[in-house]
């Protein structure tokens, strides 16, 4: 995210998971790292790990799958330790995401981050933040939007950096997680392998590298908040939408961590409200994203 790492493991695998997601990342920011250590055991065992349960006690936030398997994450010095198994490494997907990725923005977010739960896309340098609660369709309308022409931020995960302008806002534009189903939208995406989140959900990964046509960047300036609601038959449409309930809908993905840091986020996000919010109401995808477009040049 343009953030220093410094990353310890006895496992080149581990080196190159790390690369995998965050190699495309060009440094930006002169700050402390965030420190991660990743040391594999030897302990042979050919059943893979189970979805990690996460949890938090004030300024530790824990990962873990099983004995074997586990990560500690300290919030307040930016540090994060983990103990893998080979079989949890081979399975390089579910290790980055439910692991490696975890350990990394958590601890990256403590010091510098606001998260927002949400998928980006810009059209004629307007930034429009999609978000919504789980499976309301925002990695899908963000995937449409790219293949309509649309520059790509990023998938399901955003970032405000705290004590910058207020409305420029971070992903990752080297991604694309959809969901299993999303293959019935877009047939082109059959036969991608399938890996899981940590609801046990199973996920298609995709690398916008594959895609030579879709345009990306790492950060726009938002002009416009849709909370998404699709449902059949919806034309498109925007309603109003309050500031409280944006703030509320967002500090339920917001509620781990110490206070401070709680505190940091909480007064980024009521900078953001500041965009313009609205609920976007729609039922099929193309004419959502022309929807889209006609928003952004108003």
């Amino acid at each position: 995210m343009g953030f220093p790492l410094d990353l310890h493991s006895n496992s080149n695998f581990v080196i190159m998971a790390a690369n995998e997601s965050w190699g495309s990342f060009h440094q930006q920011f002169e700050r402390a790292p965030v420190t991660l250590r990743v040391m594999v055991s030897e302990v042979e065992d050919s059943v893979p790990p189970a979805p990690p349960v996460y949890s938090d006690s004030r300024h530790l936030l824990m990962i873990v799958s099983d004995a074997q398997n586990f990560a500690v994450c300290d919030l307040r010095e930016g540090f994060a330790s983990c103990r893998a198994t080979p079989a949890l490494i081979a399975q390089s997907a579910f290790f980055r995401y439910c692991f490696l990725e975890a350990m990394g923005y958590s601890t990256l977010t403590a010091a510098h981050l606001a998260p927002i739960h949400a998928a980006c896309v810009e059209w004629a340098d307007t930034g429009l933040l999609l978000t919504g609660d789980s499976g309301a369709g925002k990695s899908t309308l963000a995937f449409a939007c790219a293949n309509a022409g649309f520059t790509y931020i990023s998938d399901d995960g955003c970032y405000l950096l705290r004590g910058g302008d207020g409305r420029t806002l971070k992903g990752n534009p080297f991604v694309f997680r959809l969901r299993e189903n999303a293959t019935t939208l877009f047939p082109e995406l059959t036969g991608h392998p399938v890996t899981f989140r940590p609801n046990g959900k199973p996920t298609i990964e995709l690398r916008t590298r594959e895609f030579p046509n879709l345009r990306t960047k790492e950060s726009t300036r938002v002009r416009y908040v849709l909370f998404l609601r699709r449902k059949e038959g919806e034309s498109p449409s925007l309603h109003p939408f309050s500031k409280q309930e944006a703030l509320d809908r967002w500090a339920q993905s917001n509620c781990y961590g110490h206070e401070e840091m709680r505190a940091g986020i909480h007064h980024e996000l009521t900078r953001f409200t500041d965009a313009e919010l609205y609920e976007f109401r729609y039922s099929n995808l193309e004419p959502a994203v022309d929807f889209l477009k006609e928003l952004a040049l108003s």
